[in-house]
């Protein structure tokens, strides 16, 4: 997997920041040539603004962690993505990628969730939101502080859709130890809309679904270093087979999740396939309307999400 995304990296033709919301691509000082690659850090390192050691550091990106290389100087600095925004990093301190996975035990309490997701995480069309799934899940191991960063109409990515969990992630609590991530159905959209575009897996560009995963997933591991990150593919929607306006079904958004997170040694949950949380079949008893859980319906995804983490 890992050898397949980075030939797709180095093969890819370079596109000036396709990431909707992302910011600008800073320039520094020492011309910035376009170059593609997955990198590791040797050690704990400031990301600058500019490609100089004098230059305002943005933060620190600490060893081992991820960062995707969108540029290089011949002053031997390399831009990279980082949370959100570029910065350079000089190419000494880092090294080829390595993967770096981290598994929450339930040693690691007091537990501190962050929930990123769209409409279904927020716990739209209830009457309490707690009782969606994912304070339903909070509950259910105990955390201490749980953060539900669920917003209606959210998507992954895409240049259609705005506050997207590629840009809204950055602005999340970083005390958080469990990450859990639960979208794609509002970047598949419906059929009458185009949704956000597939694109393939390797992808740079932040307008396509795999290109933003791709930075969102970086991102993340670089934010919760020590966190566990856990994604969760879409549910299954009335007329999820049929194609969107760019010719997708609802399963290839799925199938992208799990095709890009081993990468980043991401856990998946699969709730597209799990056969238990199939409610097409009987969507008058777990759904609202065709797409939104209704209380028995969070229930049993919380109950399915807690036995994949415990398990």
């Amino acid at each position: 997997m890992l050898r397949h995304l980075k030939q797709a990296v180095l093969t890819a033709a370079f596109c000036m920041l396709c990431i909707a919301g992302a910011g600008n691509i800073s320039h520094a000082q020492a011309a910035v040539k376009p170059h593609a690659a997955y990198i590791s850090m040797k050690e704990d390192t400031p990301v600058r603004k500019d490609a100089s050691p004098s230059a305002a550091s943005i933060g620190t990106i600490i060893k081992n962690a991820p960062a995707i290389v969108t540029g290089k100087t011949d002053n031997g600095w390399l831009q990279i993505y980082y949370i959100g925004q570029f910065g350079f990093v000089p190419e000494s301190a880092t090294m080829d990628y390595v993967l770096n996975v981290r598994s929450l035990t339930r040693a690691t309490a007091p537990l501190k969730i962050n929930a990123l997701g769209d409409s279904i995480t927020f716990g739209d069309k209830l009457d309490n939101s707690l009782y969606g799934y994912a304070p339903l899940v909070s509950a259910m191991l105990g955390a201490e502080k749980f953060n539900n960063y669920g917003l209606n109409g959210s998507a992954v990515g895409g240049l259609n859709h705005v506050n997207t969990f590629l840009t809204r992630y950055p602005m999340m609590d970083r005390d958080a130890n469990l990450i859990l991530v639960f979208g794609g159905t509002n970047d598949y959209e419906f059929t009458y809309m185009a949704g956000t575009p597939l694109g393939q897996l390797g992808d740079f560009r932040g307008d396509t679904f795999y290109g933003a995963l791709n930075y969102l997933m970086c991102g993340l591991k670089q934010m919760y270093p020590n966190s566990e990150i856990v994604f969760m593919t879409p549910l299954k929607r009335v007329y999820h087979n049929r194609p969107n306006l760019n010719g997708h079904i609802l399963s290839q958004y799925a199938d992208a999740i799990l095709e890009t997170a081993p990468a980043y040694g991401i856990k998946v949950i699969d709730l597209f396939h799990a056969p238990e949380l199939d409610f097409i079949s009987n969507s008058k008893t777990y759904l609202v309307d065709g797409l939104h859980p209704n209380v028995r319906g969070h229930s049993v995804v919380a109950t399915y999400v807690y036995h994949e983490l415990t398990k």
